[in-house]
This record gives C-alpha cells, structure tokens and sequence, in this order.
C-alpha cells in the first residue's frame, strides 16, 4: 500500500482580534522537561467515516494554536544559557496525504507503512508540532502526529486533542485550556526539607 504524501505547509495561529500577542516571549522548559530525551515523538489516531474535511481540520488547528502557541514556537537557549520555547508562532509542519486503499487493508497486521502515516520524526529542523492528515478510499481518516518531548506530557496531549476536537465543531468554545505556567516546577532556592529521609 501507498501513502501520497500531497501538499506540506507551516500552518500559524488564528487569533479572535486584531491585537496579536508578543512573538518574544520565553516559556522556561521545567527541570522535567530538561532532562528529558530532546527527540520527537510519533502517534496516530484513527477515525471511520463520515469525517470533517482538511479544510475544517486545519482551520479548527489554527484556532487552537492560539491557544496552545508553544506548539508553533521554537527551542532556543535564553542569555542565561537555559532552553525555553519562543512563542514566535513560526507555526507547525501541516501535512496532507491520500491512499488508495482501503486502512483496513492495513490494520491486520503490524506493517512498517504505518510510519508512512506521521511526518518524519527524525531530522526535523525546527518544528515542534507535525500533523499529517492522511484520507483512504474507503473515507477512513488517519491523523498523524510527532511531537517534540520536551513540549507537553501525555496528558496534556489528550486534553489538545479533546480541544482541537471543540475548535473542528465550531460551535464549542476551546476547553480545557491549557496551564501555561511552568514556574510550579521550579526548585525552591534555597531548598526546602520538611521530612528527614533515611
């Protein structure tokens, strides 16, 4: 089975107002998040029909991206030599792809085509975020994507999906949002011990 891969664009935030957020400010990545593989990682979901169109999807994704704009920021080092993400809504890597097979003809056994189902999760440049929209002949919908580890946990990758699934409906407002505040993870300084550990 083949994957076409069609059409591979960076998609930004859409924001409700005119007034658009500063593109220099630094979300610190926590000591968890520092610590952590620096490496992209890859997973899939799948839908049977009926679906949305890419359109929708991708508009429902830009909504959302104002919301969540770490995923269209960038990694860097601050002056003091610390890596934070630069919400500099570069936007993230789009892609839409066609088969013309049926998934089921690929859901019976492990197959190495579902790496063909994602973006690339190795040599990405930049982006933090990759989706890949991937539409088969029987009107079943892959949606695939790579994120990069140090972004966001696993549940707060559930909760961006329940939200992006909200923005697609267009009636729903974009719930749960997301905790931007990664100063909870700081260390005290000095350090604090209220037990004695032996």
């Amino acid at each position: 089975m083949k994957i076409n891969r069609g059409s591979t664009r960076l998609l930004k935030p859409t924001y409700p107002t005119p007034t658009l957020p500063p593109t220099d400010a630094l979300i610190p990545l926590s000591p968890f998040d520092t610590v952590t593989y620096q490496i992209h990682v890859g997973f899939l979901y799948a839908y049977r029909p009926p679906n949305p169109s890419n359109e929708v999807i991708e508009q429902g994704l830009r909504r959302l991206l104002a919301e969540y704009r770490e995923f269209a920021g960038r990694l860097i080092f601050d002056d003091n030599g610390h890596q934070c993400i630069l919400l500099n809504d570069e936007g993230i890597r789009f892609v839409e792809a066609t088969s013309g097979s049926p998934l089921g003809s690929l859901m019976d056994k492990p197959s190495p085509y579902y790496l063909d189902l994602h973006p690339h999760i190795t040599g990405i440049e930049e982006e933090l975020f990759q989706v890949q929209l991937t539409r088969f002949a029987c009107g079943s919908l892959v949606v695939g994507c790579t994120i990069h580890h140090a972004v966001l946990d696993p549940q707060s990758l559930s909760r961006f999906f329940i939200a992006w699934g909200h923005t697609v409906r267009n009636s729903i407002p974009v719930l749960p949002l997301p905790l931007h505040d990664r100063t909870i993870f700081i260390p005290r300084n000095p350090s604090v011990f209220q037990f004695e550990h032996n």
